[in-house]
């Protein structure tokens, strides 16, 4: 046999390896791609509680002389 065909490493395809980049762009953009419901679900409630709050903090009294 042929010693250099011994030598031979295989051919490593690199094509599906993940950037490396620090970048906190990608980062939270991949974060909220990985966990989208989560971030919806998140976003959605802190919405609703708000809205809430600000809802209970109107006085209700100017209203209740119309009934």
């Amino acid at each position: 046999m042929n010693q250099e065909v011994d030598k031979v490493e295989p051919a490593i395809d690199k094509s599906n390896e993940v950037k490396k980049d620090r970048n906190l762009i990608y980062i939270a953009l991949r974060f909220i791609g990985d966990n989208a419901k989560t971030v919806l679900i998140v976003t959605y409630g802190l919405g609703a509680t708000v809205q809430v709050f600000r809802l209970g903090a109107i006085d209700p009294e100017p209203f209740l002389k119309f009934v």
